[in-house]
């Protein structure tokens, strides 16, 4: 009886000693995501820059462009979004679903995806680190 006390009150000054609320809580990561597939079935290239990190923005921008200029059509079905981990810095949401997309040139796809999407916090909010989400490409 006595070490249940004793470990009840070490969970206690564990959780006091936090300071801070469940970060595996927050779903702004996975809104994130979810913003970012929205903005990639609309093909809004400047939406989608403006979810990633500077960094990546940097990288991606041009390839993004050349991308989406070749895509007709692209959509996520069945998406489903989990938030793997939050350590209130970086961020992982794992997606999965099935993308389908046409290009210009009269080409389709459509595939089942698996991506694991890091995320960074920059100012009090998050940004897509990775290129872990699978953009239709037109080759």
């Amino acid at each position: 009886m006595r070490t249940r006390f004793l470990i009840l009150i070490w969970l206690v000054v564990l959780g006091a000693c936090g300071g801070s609320a469940d970060q595996t809580q927050d779903q702004a990561p996975v809104e994130r995501v979810k913003a970012f597939v929205s903005a990639t079935e609309q093909r809004d290239v400047e939406q989608m820059l403006a979810l990633l990190t500077p960094d990546a923005r940097q990288n991606a921008g041009w390839q993004l462009r050349q991308a989406m200029s070749q895509v007709q059509a692209v959509e996520y079905r069945s998406p489903e979004y989990v938030l793997s981990s939050n350590d209130g810095q970086t961020a992982y949401v794992a997606m999965s679903g099935v993308l389908a997309a046409s290009a210009l040139d009269g080409r389709a796809v459509e595939e089942p995806i698996s991506q694991l999407v890091e995320l960074k916090k920059i100012d009090d909010q998050w940004f897509i680190a990775s290129n872990g989400i699978q953009i239709p490409t037109s080759q």
